[in-house]
């Protein structure tokens, strides 16, 4: 809004301008502007009428502002850190780097790794508790800077145990839940997996998706206390395919009698070795 009291003004009058700038608007007067350019001269508050008509230009310029944006990305435990390991994003729109014009709307996308959900954008986000609000996809900026912030949070896979065939059992460490032998996990986190194989059993076999991670047989050294329940571990990392079926497979011990005849005069003695 420029302000002037009137039009005509006397010789050497002195006139003082006055404008108001909107919101996200400053303002300047000139004695010369380019408008293809954007550039005024002879910045100025008051003109000192002459002999002749006097020209002065009123310049209203947007207010450039900043776009902060701050990404996390969830760990395999669950936590959330301020880093961008989980994709890639962009915030788009016109403007030199990231200073945006007044009422500029800028698009905000993002690009998940694999092992990642969508990724989110949100106006606020508290990474204690993993919560967001305001989700958008797109900012319009007003009279100030502005911060967004994009979330980047872990696929969770399943991870079935099938044990049918096993004389003992598998517990899983570093899964965040178990229902009925399927454990939840969160991509890229290492599972232990503890495989108990009974009293009378040698040899145990430990499949993941049809590849033999374990294939362990009890040996001399073992074969003292095969009468007690013996534990074995592996470490596998949840990486790959959003259901892992793991079965492990336990073989009994199998014993072997011999029978030999021993002679002795004509008596005849059975022993078994």
């Amino acid at each position: 809004v420029v302000n002037t009291n009137a039009t005509t003004y006397l010789f050497e009058e002195v006139v003082e301008l006055d404008a108001e700038a909107k919101n996200g608007f400053t303002v300047t007067w000139y004695t010369s502007f380019d408008v293809s350019t954007g550039v005024g001269s002879g910045e100025v508050t008051s003109v000192t009428m002459g002999a002749a008509a006097a020209n002065v230009y009123v310049v209203f310029a947007r207010v450039g502002y900043t776009l902060n944006v701050v990404a996390y990305t969830q760990n395999a435990d669950g936590e959330y850190e301020e880093n961008a390991t989980g994709g890639d994003f962009s915030a788009t729109a016109s403007g030199a780097e990231n200073k945006y014009l007044h009422g500029s709307v800028i698009t905000l996308t993002a690009a998940s790794s694999q092992g990642f959900e969508a990724a989110v954008w949100y106006t606020s986000f508290d990474a204690s508790t993993g919560v967001g609000t305001d989700e958008v996809t797109s900012v319009t900026i007003d009279a100030a800077d502005e911060t967004v912030y994009v979330v980047f949070t872990r696929e969770i896979y399943n991870l079935t145990i099938d044990s049918t065939a096993l004389n003992g059992g598998v517990v899983v460490s570093g899964a965040i839940n178990n229902t009925e032998n399927v454990y939840s996990v969160r991509y890229g986190k290492t599972v232990t997996l503890a495989i108990t194989l009974n009293a009378g059993y040698d040899e145990l076999t430990l499949v993941i998706n049809g590849e033999t991670k374990l294939d362990k047989e009890v040996t001399v050294s073992e074969q003292a206390p095969i009468s007690s329940a013996r534990t074995y571990e592996y470490a596998y990392e949840v990486n790959g395919e959003t259901t892992v079926v793991v079965s492990a497979v336990a073989q009994e011990v199998s014993y072997t009698v011999y029978v030999g005849i021993q002679n002795i005069g004509a008596d005849k003695i059975l022993k078994i070795h």
